[in-house]
């Protein structure tokens, strides 16, 4: 805070980190939290780096939707793949504007949707 304002994208890429560091440390509410929080800031700022916070939410509810499956939540699992899809969809959309089509990027994002459709 002491050297960029609330709202700049160095602060939400900082957001991000301390959302990972929240789920690696069992803190899922505050990490999806703070992933908000950090892509509020990048659609403010209409940066191109927002697909990394859409497809780190994506992860979050790929995981919590195996989570459920697993758990025999099948319902539950479904809505969650849903959500993750969304996330997915619009890293893709967003990632298509601003690197050429053959970016490792895109194809990594092209393969997760695959994935999900699979699944």
């Amino acid at each position: 805070k002491a050297h960029y304002k609330k709202d700049h994208v160095r602060t939400a890429l900082t957001l991000e980190e301390l959302a990972k560091l929240d789920l690696l440390q069992g803190r899922r509410a505050e990490g999806v939290a703070l992933f908000k929080e950090s892509l509020k800031r990048m659609e403010e700022n209409k940066s191109p780096s927002i697909y990394m916070i859409l497809e780190d939410l994506a992860e979050v509810y790929f995981s919590d939707s195996e989570r459920a499956f697993k758990n025999g939540q099948e319902k539950q699992s479904q809505e969650l793949r849903k959500i993750a899809n969304s996330y997915l969809r619009r890293a893709h959309e967003s990632i298509l504007k601003h690197f050429p089509k053959d970016s490792p990027h895109i194809i990594r994002i092209q393969k997760k949707l695959k994935s999900l459709k699979e699944k």
